[in-house]
């Protein structure tokens, strides 16, 4: 718990604690913390604030954080009452209970290139409904390596990789930031899986694109292959492959004129795998 001050958390863990109140974290009269990149797991408050818990006139920011798996009867993720709380380039995701934010009393509000998806209690409602889709806000499965096991890295096709805030600094691999605690690492390009000899690569050019883009894709031995276009709010919008692929290279044109211009996601499933890809329509 911090009672006032302004303490600095970066590159922390909490992990499957409990608590009346703030399961992760409490802060209280006036504090204004600053939390990066930091992963709040598991934890549970009988009260409220699952990961997260505030009240009397605190100041928080939150950035590349990854809250997942947090549990409470008010804010699985966080529940905070009055005072001033940004967000970015964040995840929210799978509280058992609760929803993702909950607010109380008066409130500044700023939220983000954040990932609510999967909280019990619901994702973007109340005071936040109208920020999804808004500032780069998503709701998607954000596709963790294990999320079963608690392994809270992001998986190559994940939706999060590449969709902070442009205007944060890049990520190691110099690509623009991901959304979330850990960085997805470009460099190495292709997503393995438990065989190391079984892997698909997929990507789309040109993107960002204007009516056309071509996604292409290689398969290390033949399966069915489906490829599905969503929208911004995470919803299918067309299915433009489904069917049998030898293994081999491969490509698919999507023609986008019948939509508007924004950003879309592609998700690719083949051989019992997935991936999930950014693209950006200019009309």
């Amino acid at each position: 718990m911090a009672d006032r001050g302004n303490p600095i958390i970066d590159s922390c863990r909490f992990i499957d604690n409990v608590a009346d109140y703030g399961g992760g974290m409490f802060f209280n009269n006036g504090a204004e913390p600053y939390i990066s990149r930091s992963l709040i797991h598991g934890n549970t408050a009988v009260e409220g604030g699952g990961g997260f818990f505030s009240e009397a006139m605190v100041a928080a920011t939150i950035v590349n954080c990854t809250f997942s798996d947090n549990s409470s009867p008010e804010g699985g993720g966080i529940d905070f009452r009055q005072g001033d709380l940004a967000i970015r380039n964040t995840i929210i995701t799978f509280s058992g209970q609760g929803g993702s934010v909950s607010f109380r009393g008066n409130n500044n509000i700023s939220i983000s290139y954040s990932d609510f998806y999967g909280n019990t209690g619901g994702d973007w409602f109340g005071p936040i409904a109208d920020l999804l889709g808004v500032n780069g806000n998503i709701s998607l499965d954000p596709m963790f390596v294990d999320h079963a096991n608690g392994d809270c890295r992001l998986n190559g096709g994940s939706p999060c990789v590449d969709a902070g805030d442009p205007l944060s600094p890049y990520d190691p691999d110099s690509t623009v930031a991901d959304i979330g605690a850990f960085y997805y690492d470009q460099l190495t390009n292709i997503i393995s899986f438990n065989n190391p000899s079984i892997y698909f690569s997929v990507s789309n050019y040109p993107n960002p694109f204007n009516s056309t883009t071509t996604i292409r894709f290689s398969l290390p031995e033949p399966s069915d292959v489906g490829i599905d276009i969503y929208d911004l709010l995470g919803r299918k919008v067309e299915t433009i492959s489904e069917g049998y692929r030898l293994a081999g290279s491969h490509q698919m044109a999507w023609d986008a004129n019948k939509y508007r211009s924004g950003f879309y996601f592609y998700r690719i499933e083949a051989g019992g795998y997935s991936q999930t890809g950014k693209m950006l329509y200019l009309k």
